[in-house]
């Protein structure tokens, strides 16, 4: 995810004019509000030449899928489960589970076990 590979063939997703195409679901695009063009996903960038390919193999996204490019990403959080600590230093599932943690969220960062980053991509346009 940081280096925006494609999440398909592992090739660096980004175009010849740098924007980087994003294969994105109802459920895994987050609009920030108060920025517009700005969201919040765990869906990796997916590169033009695999795009047809995923349209067409992936169940999920026959549900809803819109293609957008972007003009960067940023590492924004983690989605994961929370965990509480033990008076031992244990850490026992806290009930909180797939949660957005953001990085700027101090008080559930370090009991967070995180199972996919957060990148906040900039600049989304639907791709034509």
């Amino acid at each position: 995810m940081r280096r925006l590979w494609c999440q398909v063939c592992g090739s660096p997703a980004a175009d010849p004019n740098g924007r980087i195409p994003w294969i994105l679901t109802e459920t895994a695009i987050r609009w920030d509000p108060g920025w517009p063009g700005v969201a919040i996903t765990n869906a990796p960038p997916t590169c033009r030449t695999c795009i047809p390919g995923s349209l067409a193999a992936c169940p999920q996204l026959h549900k809803s899928a819109d293609v957008y490019t972007a003009s960067a990403a940023a590492p924004a959080g983690v989605l994961g489960d929370v965990h509480e600590p033990t008076p031992s230093g244990l850490m026992l599932p806290a009930g909180m589970h797939e949660v957005e943690v953001r990085f700027d969220n101090h008080r559930y960062l370090p009991s967070v076990l995180a199972h996919s980053l957060l990148v906040r991509v900039f600049d989304l346009q639907p791709a034509i």
